[in-house]
Formats: C-alpha cells, structure tokens, sequence
C-alpha cells in the first residue's frame, strides 16, 4: 500500500477553554440560589471591587486596565440585564448608553496618550449603572445574576471573535 503524497497537516492543539468555563458556568449555577439574592458579604465584596475601581479612574493619576475591566464588566452585565428584561429598558438603556460614551471618551483620551479619564457626565453615569446592579444583586435572585454573567460573557467572547452581535464600538485596552 502507498502512501499518500499530500502533506500532513500541521498539529493544531485544541483549546480546552470551552469546556473549563462550562464547567466553571455549571458549578455556579448549582451553588446559586433559584429564588434568593445572592448573599449580603457576597454582593458586599464584588461591589467595593466596582466601587475601588470607579474611585480609581476618578482621583488616581494613572488608574490600570484592571480597573478599566472592573467598570466595563459592570455597564456589561447592567446592559445583559436590560436585554433579558429584568430591569426596566426605557428606563436603564439611556444610563448604560451614557455610560458607554464615558468609557469610549476614556479609552480615545487614552488611546490618545493621555490619562485614562472620565468627564463627569461619563463619570456620573458609570456611578450610576454600578448602583443599578447593587440594586439588582440585592433585589434579583442570585441565579439570574449568574446566567447574565454567564450570558454576558458569552457575547463579549462573540464579540472579540468578530461575529457581529450589536452595533456597538468595542474597545481593548
């Protein structure tokens, strides 16, 4: 039997990503309640690291990507948020909308060369996007929370694979 004349193909490892965070996504959904918020220390930790975050851009002379992911991941899971129709879309879109012009502002000033600052229209909407979702953490039963983060996740992955989920502006840093 002869052997074929066409080149091998080249060993390509496959990413093993997908099935962790699948995992990861099914072990916190199995530890959240389906009908409780999620609890008081809980909501307490993951909201000063928002809160740490935003006073940084604010008053620090050179606040870090970090920070920078912190409040993007925060306005991310508001806007999940208002598209499963947990919270009211008339009412959070034009706040999550400013909030995103704030952060695009930033990231231009940065892109720029300069600090990675916030006017204080973009300022004042993040801070207001971020007590939005204390509110729905404290309100929301912590299941829902979960699957929006997980939701959330999934379309930023969707995003950054360049398939077109929403006509919106995406920013690295």
């Amino acid at each position: 039997m002869s052997r074929s004349k066409r080149p091998r193909k080249a060993y390509r490892p496959r990413s093993t990503a997908g099935a962790f965070f699948m995992a990861t996504h099914l072990m916190a959904r199995a530890d959240s309640s389906a009908t409780e918020p999620a609890a008081k220390d809980k909501v307490d930790n993951l909201m000063l690291t928002f809160w740490s975050a935003i006073d940084s851009v604010a008053r620090q002379q050179h606040p870090g990507r970090e920070d920078w992911r912190q409040i993007s991941d925060a306005i991310n899971h508001v806007e999940t948020l208002v598209l499963q129709g947990y919270l009211d879309h008339e009412a959070t879109s034009p706040l999550v909308e400013a909030a995103v012009v704030g952060m695009v502002k930033a990231a231009d000033r940065w892109q720029a060369g300069q600090g990675m600052r916030m006017d204080a229209a973009g300022l004042n909407a993040v801070r207001d996007v971020v007590g939005l979702y204390e509110q729905a953490m404290r309100e929301l039963p912590e299941i829902v929370i979960v699957t929006a983060q997980i939701q959330t996740q999934q379309r930023i992955a969707q995003i950054l694979a360049n398939k077109p989920v929403v006509d919106r502006k995406v920013v690295i840093i």
